[in-house]
């Protein structure tokens, strides 16, 4: 059982507790509040694998680090529209083997000494002139490809101007305090010397060894 003593020395530490003070400490804090905040029951289809989806939405906001909701929102866009996409995959896959199935001694009499390969072209050609299908699945395509290109600019246009934010707010120390940009206290540099006093076409003038100074010769004149 806790001591009143510890009570109160738990206290007084959150009490000094600021939480992240770095952008990059702030971002990955406000990632614990998003990472589950798509259910896999809304994507998921009775007989396909949730802890695969899972996978995927985690990786897809590890790869991105979305820092609030709308962020997050749109990251759970891009990861549900590919496992949309690879939904459509392979039930193309699955009709294109089922007709092929349903057709295999037509095409095995009609085709004899063809590879899979143009059997599977015939097909698809009797798929085209036969049935709806196939536009039908190249239009849901596209469909799924507009919506991932919309929800990637719009993902990229919020964090480029979070990260335009960030580089404007002052950053600050663990007592809350501005700390001075240092780019606007930087030491001044000294004034070169001019390069052409210097050149070798220009030498510096010294005096003669015999050349007195004028102070010398002031000296010599009054004696």
């Amino acid at each position: 059982m806790r001591t009143e003593h510890q009570s109160e020395t738990s206290r007084q530490n959150g009490a000094k507790s600021h939480g992240p003070v770095t952008p990059e400490g702030q971002a990955k804090s406000s990632q614990n509040a998003l990472r589950h905040g798509l259910t896999a029951a809304v994507v998921v289809l009775h007989h396909e694998n949730p802890e695969e989806f899972k996978k995927l939405l985690s990786s897809y906001i590890d790869d991105f680090r979305p820092a609030n909701q709308s962020q997050q929102d749109l990251v759970e866009t891009l990861a549900a529209t590919r496992w949309r996409f690879n939904r459509l995959m392979a039930m193309e896959v699955r009709l294109f083997e089922q007709e092929l199935a349903r057709n295999r001694e037509a095409v095995d009499q009609e085709f004899t000494g063809v590879g899979e390969t143009g059997k599977l072209a015939w097909t698809l050609d009797k798929m085209v002139n036969t049935s709806k299908t196939p536009a039908h699945l190249l239009r849901y395509e596209s469909q799924l490809n507009r919506t991932y290109d919309r929800a990637l600019k719009q993902l990229k246009d919020l964090q480029s101007m979070q990260s335009a934010a960030a580089l404007a707010k002052p950053n600050r120390d663990s007592n809350g305090a501005a700390i001075p940009n240092s780019l606007n206290h930087l030491p001044e540099i000294p004034n070169e010397p001019n390069e052409a006093s210097f050149s070798p076409l220009n030498p510096p003038k010294s005096p003669s060894p015999n050349q007195q100074s004028p102070a010398e010769g002031d000296e010599i004149l009054a004696a």
